[in-house]
């Protein structure tokens, strides 16, 4: 027995850990904690993780918003702007191959369009073989260009304008909000982002610089 004895006061003494005062040891192993709790703790922190994410994810988005936005009102600007000087350039061509202009009845006033122009754009791609009868396609148009009349449409949805100097006096007078253009013989615009006739400082015209 004192043989016993000695080898358990030789191994505590050897190591401490044995000792009584260091048996316990001074973290709660987390296999002490309840699998319950552990849990709760986890899911809340993941919760916390998430809303941190959302937060950043949201101050981020307001701050790029507002300059997404602009790009994309820039990007429908310079779309529409190319738009009207193809229908312009169009126009023109056709002029240059008939020595008309398409639909021209010859009324001797100019020849304005403001409400559509599918009749327009069936001569100038090729469709309509009375007014082109060769046949020559003098624009091309994407179908998600039109609109369900056939009429060539803005970004913003509005078809574009159009009118002809028919009188040959070097003005175009589209009447309205554009009034009289002088030293053209062909027109194009579109009403822009707000769609009204009367907003003139949105209008996006062939015939400006």
């Amino acid at each position: 027995m004192n043989t016993m004895l000695l080898k358990t006061c030789r191994i505590t003494h050897e190591n401490p850990r044995l000792t009584p005062e260091n048996h316990w040891s001074d973290r709660i192993p987390a296999a002490a904690i309840p699998a319950r709790d552990r849990q709760r703790a986890s899911a809340a922190f993941t919760l916390i993780e998430l809303l941190v994410v959302i937060a950043i994810i949201a101050i981020l988005a307001g701050l790029l918003l507002p300059t997404l936005s602009s790009a994309f009102k820039s990007a429908d600007k310079s779309k529409a702007n190319t738009e009207v000087r193809g229908l312009e350039t169009a126009v023109k061509q056709y002029v240059n191959e008939y020595s008309k202009f398409p639909l021209q009845t010859g009324s001797g006033s100019d020849t304005v369009l403001t409400t559509g122009n599918a009749a327009i754009l069936d001569v100038l791609r090729g469709l309509n073989s009375t007014e082109n009868p060769r046949g020559i396609v003098f624009l091309e148009v994407a179908d998600n260009g039109m609109d369900a009349l056939g009429n060539m449409v803005d970004p913003w949805g509005s078809a574009y304008r159009l009118a002809f100097d028919t009188d040959y006096d070097n003005i175009v007078s589209a009447g309205g909000s554009v009034g009289d253009v002088r030293g053209r013989n062909v027109i194009v615009w579109s009403i822009g982002q707000n769609a009204s006739d009367s907003d003139v400082e949105n209008f996006i015209t062939s015939w400006s610089e």
